[in-house]
């Protein structure tokens, strides 16, 4: 029996190597983007939303007590059709402070249901951005070190080796999921993923 290995090719090593890179970029750009909705979304109830409607509470309820007393000063002047238009504005007021009530106590409701049913499912992203970055990063340097070995054994060129991911193979499609929030005007930009270089470097 010979006493080496037939290897005649590294090439199937090399391309499942620079689609492994790829698609782990895809998939830690997509679970930095679902962090940020999600952080986006606190933010939203806990300061946009909740802010808003406190300041609308509080703006309705004067307006509703300048009615009430335009009414009372009405009734002292015995204006008969300027006391029916001031009780309808009245009326009015008192709807309008109810719906900001109203509004303002489920902000408050949705804000702590978001906590207690979102952060458990952070914390399985921010595992997963963890294996993503750290056991499979280490991986691919692993493959790397594979495949120096492999050509030195059968002195295969390193061109297929050493060739970059945009050389080789398309990746897998990224990993999808969204967690939308509540539509509040401009939704800002994710923070751009790392390249595939920097990936491939082992920087973080």
């Amino acid at each position: 029996m010979s006493d080496r290995a037939d290897i005649t090719s590294v090439e199937a090593i090399a391309a499942f190597r620079a689609s492994l890179i790829v698609y782990l970029a895809k998939a830690r750009a997509t679970i930095e983007e679902v962090t940020a909705d999600v952080q986006r979304t606190k933010v939203w109830l806990q300061a946009d939303r909740r802010l808003h409607w406190e300041a609308e509470l509080t703006r309705r309820t004067r307006q509703l007590e300048a009615a009430r007393q335009e009414l009372f000063s009405s009734g002292l002047s015995n204006q008969g059709g300027a006391k029916g238009w001031h009780q309808m504005a009245v009326h009015r007021g008192e709807h309008a402070v109810r719906e900001a009530a109203e509004t303002l106590e489920r902000i408050r409701k949705w804000n702590r249901q978001f906590q207690d049913r979102a952060d458990p499912l952070v914390k399985q992203v921010g595992k997963l951005h963890t294996l993503f970055a750290t056991e499979m990063r280490r991986a691919t340097t692993q493959l790397g070190e594979t495949l120096k070995t492999l050509e030195a054994y059968s002195g295969v060129s390193p061109a297929v080796a050493s060739a970059t991911p945009e050389q080789l193979p398309s990746a897998d499609p990224p990993l999808h999921s969204s967690i939308a929030p509540p539509s509040s005007g401009t939704t800002p930009t994710s923070t751009p993923s790392k390249s595939v270089t920097d990936l491939d470097s082992g920087s973080t």
